[in-house]
């Protein structure tokens, strides 16, 4: 394929080359090579980076007297491509820490993949090179290394390691070679170089005269944001936040299991609604097979270059029909925070291209499923659909929401109540209040809320309102008490809102009462446990209403560092969607 360059562009005469940073990489100890020689490699864990089944052991020997295969990356994929493994193969999980010390327990680097892989790079070639390893490769990345490595077929392996083991002149010469080809070449220290050679070329270049001519803009491209069934809007929410930071050229699509699908109609966007099982009473096969096939006609109909799914929940019937889509890049969007018996969702992980994991303010209380993948996934700060800085003044607010100066404002918000009674206690609490003579309680009902029991209000000071996203009027109020759901809990306390949490306990929701905990261990708010707590519901209101307790919640929170995640994750879909994949061999797409 050839590119048409705008006019007046300037081309370099020179690639720009992987780097990688030495001193992150330090040279492996001057050793002489020992019995059992030590093989090893390392790559991500995919059956087509590996040799074929009739190759493999004149790579990777069996013999276990005179070596060690030591794998960083292994897997049940093997077994299954290679039916027996070795005994003389040590498989290590995959990682993406620890690798510099694990090549430095080598003695020789070995890699070699199926013949019907392309590998782009090989960027774990080049970690090899940086710790002084004699690396071994099949003839055809010569043009990419150099004499830094060694090169022959797979048959000659063995003779190769051999010539190197008996002589160790030799076999020191070619480790130092390998780090010095590194450190001349992709060094990260060239980068510095590089750029300053740009702007000595455009320094150089005589200015142009304007003209005329634009530059067409990119073509629109779609992105097709995918939630689960949420019991409240928490799920499209955040989808939201990311569209509406998404570039012009990007146009987003929504499809959902929820109700606050409304959200993202009411917001301009095109939506579809998918409902869950259990709203139609049907079987979870014959739900996922329906699924699949609702899901395949979606992506067929938006035909989106990024697939954004945000859940906890993975669904056979998403993933079935996401697999007969190859060329669409797929990313999972999954909070932290998960109870033990969502760990099974896991196992949905390698369906997805990326894992976005937004920010948890409570991470230090986060030791569910998740926790030990963190270095597997994009982390990004907490994710809110609008910044602090966006919310209306106080002033305003009120005066929208016809408030008077003088009230003491408590907002109320305990959700949906479609999974946890939260009656009692809404009831307890308000009350609490309302015993103050200058308070107002503004009780905002979740725009999903199924029927209107439990609505009376409980004197001329409760009012019920309906606001979304409620958060833009917030600086209206004192206080809060408030679900901590990742929303509402991230809201609250990036607010600066003094907040008396009230998790949402039920079996199907994240470790709400971990963030609450968190919030009230640190002074960034307060917890009451429904089930433990609501006799002490005067004790909270009352330092819920104790101006100075509330002056110090805020201090801290307004002390917290943030960047809003969503405009991270919102480039990161922008890249992709423009992105060309290279890891595909294109004449069987």
């Amino acid at each position: 394929m050839t590119y048409k360059l705008p006019h007046g562009a300037i081309v370099l005469d020179e690639d720009w080359s992987n780097l990688i940073d030495t001193e992150e990489w330090p040279r492996r100890p001057d050793r002489p090579v020992g019995m059992p020689i030590i093989i090893g490699r390392h790559s991500r864990p995919d059956p087509l980076k590996w040799p074929s089944r009739g190759e493999v052991l004149r790579v990777y020997p069996a013999d276990g007297k005179r070596y060690r295969v030591r794998i960083l990356g292994a897997g049940d994929y093997l077994a299954e491509k290679y039916a027996e493994l070795p005994r003389n193969w040590d498989m290590l999980p995959f990682a993406w820490d620890g690798i510099a010390e694990f090549l430095s327990t080598l003695d020789f680097y070995v890699y070699f993949h199926d013949p019907s892989w392309s590998e782009a790079f090989g960027r774990t070639i080049l970690e090899a090179l940086a710790v002084g390893l004699v690396v071994i490769l099949p003839p055809h990345f010569e043009p990419l290394f150099g004499d830094a490595a060694v090169y022959t077929i797979s048959a000659h392996v063995e003779r190769v390691i051999s010539r190197f083991t008996e002589d160790t002149e030799l076999y020191r010469a070619q480790g130092g070679r390998a780090r010095r080809f590194v450190e001349s070449f992709h060094a990260a220290t060239l980068y510095p170089e590089r750029i300053e050679r740009v702007i000595r070329r455009f320094a150089a270049t005589p200015a142009r005269k304007p003209t005329s001519r634009i530059i067409p803009p990119l073509p629109v491209r779609n992105v097709l944001f995918m939630s689960s069934n949420g019991i409240g809007v928490g799920h499209v929410a955040q989808q939201l936040a990311i569209a509406q930071r998404l570039p012009p050229d990007l146009k987003p699509a929504f499809a959902t299991m929820s109700y606050s699908m409304k959200a993202a109609v009411e917001a301009g966007f095109q939506a579809h609604f998918l409902p869950h099982h259990g709203m139609l009473d049907a079987t979870p096969d014959d739900w996922n097979n329906t699924l699949a096939e609702e899901v395949f006609e979606l992506v067929a109909h938006v035909r989106p270059t990024v697939f954004a799914y945000d859940a906890t929940a993975v669904f056979e019937g998403v993933t079935r029909a996401l697999a007969m889509y190859p060329s669409v890049f797929k990313i999972w969007v999954r909070r932290p925070l998960w109870r033990e018996e969502q760990r099974v969702f896991l196992q949905f992980s390698h369906c997805f291209d990326a894992i976005i994991e937004p920010g948890e303010l409570a991470q230090d209380f986060d030791h569910g499923p998740t926790a030990a993948f963190r270095k597997e996934v994009l982390i990004v700060p907490p994710v809110l659909q609008l910044d602090p800085g966006e919310r209306m003044q106080r002033e305003d607010a009120r005066l929208a929401l016809g408030i008077s100066d003088d009230a003491t404002v408590v907002a109320v918000q305990l959700g949906s109540g479609a999974n946890y009674d939260m009656a009692e206690v809404r009831r307890r609490l308000i009350e609490e209040v309302l015993r103050r003579p200058d308070t107002l309680v503004l009780e905002i009902r979740s725009p999903i809320a199924s029927n209107m029991a439990g609505s009376e209000t409980l004197g001329l000071r409760h009012r019920i309102v309906s606001l979304f996203p409620s958060y833009r009027y917030s600086r209206a109020f004192d206080a809060s008490i408030s679900a901590a759901g990742y929303n509402a809990f991230h809201e609250q306390v990036l607010g600066g809102i003094p907040t008396l949490f009230v998790p949402n306990e039920a079996n199907d929701m994240d470790l709400q009462v971990n963030r609450a905990r968190w919030a009230e261990l640190t002074g960034h708010g307060w917890l009451l446990r429904r089930d433990f707590d609501l006799p002490l519901a005067p004790r909270h209101i009352e330092r819920l209403l104790d101006r100075s307790e509330r002056a110090g919640v805020t201090k801290r929170c307004a002390a917290i560092d943030w960047t809003n995640g969503a405009a991270i994750i919102a480039r990161y879909l922008a890249d992709h969607a423009r992105m060309v994949r290279t890891d595909w061999d294109v004449t069987k797409a």
